[in-house]
């Protein structure tokens, strides 16, 4: 909702007078009711175009009603980092210990989600850091099976050179798995999306995620 404040602001709160306008507007409330209340874990996907919708309007709005100067047209410039400033505050204070901000009950091993998602534009090692870990943690002809999101760390950390001799395997389409638990082993970086992997496999909790082991 941070990502609001700004000119985005006034194109959601004004309501245009023309007719393509006003149905951009619509489409835009449209968009946020149903961003809003689809309840996934990654909503905020489909709220970004709202935030788009939203950044056309207000500024279009803007521009019509501010007059001519160099104090409005720095306000006007002002108010376009305001939504950025304001995410890295509440990230400042998140990171500080100030705030507590809901996070992902199982959230991917070595992402702070919170940075993540609120400030994408700080660095971010995460996906490296996990690759890495593998690296040393899963033996040459070692299965990793996981669902999609660490599976794209892993599948580019062994294209750029990483993880050689390892096999990735989606959750939902991996076979074999038995061979793998019985010879060089089988690893489970997180529970999410993979039941049918959790109901087959005891366990094996290890720093980062599990080690699959015969029930």
């Amino acid at each position: 909702m941070f990502s609001l404040i700004g000119p985005q602001l006034a194109g959601l709160v004004w309501r245009p007078a023309s007719d393509n306008a006003r149905a951009l507007w619509c489409a835009l409330w449209l968009g946020l009711l149903a961003s809003v209340s689809f309840n996934v874990f990654d909503r905020f996907a489909y709220f970004v175009p709202c935030v788009g919708m939203a950044a056309i309007l207000g500024v279009l709005n803007l521009q019509a009603r501010l007059a001519a100067g160099r104090l409005t047209r720095g306000a006007f410039n002002g108010s376009l980092a305001a939504g950025p400033m304001l995410l890295l505050c509440m990230w400042g204070l998140y990171a500080q210990g100030v705030l507590h901000l809901p996070s992902h009950k199982e959230s991917l091993p070595y992402r702070d989600d919170i940075h993540y998602l609120m400030v994408p534009w700080l660095p971010d090692r995460s996906a490296a850091a996990f690759a890495q870990h593998y690296e040393g943690a899963a033996p040459a002809g070692a299965l990793i099976v996981s669902d999609e999101t660490p599976l794209g760390a892993l599948r580019s950390a062994q294209a750029a050179g990483l993880l050689q001799g390892r096999q990735f395997e989606p959750c939902d389409s991996a076979s074999d798995i038995g061979m793998f638990v019985r010879g060089p082993g089988a690893y489970l970086p997180r529970t999410s999306y993979c039941e049918r992997i959790v109901e087959r496999y005891r366990l094996n909790k290890l720093m980062v995620g599990y080690q699959l082991e015969p029930r």
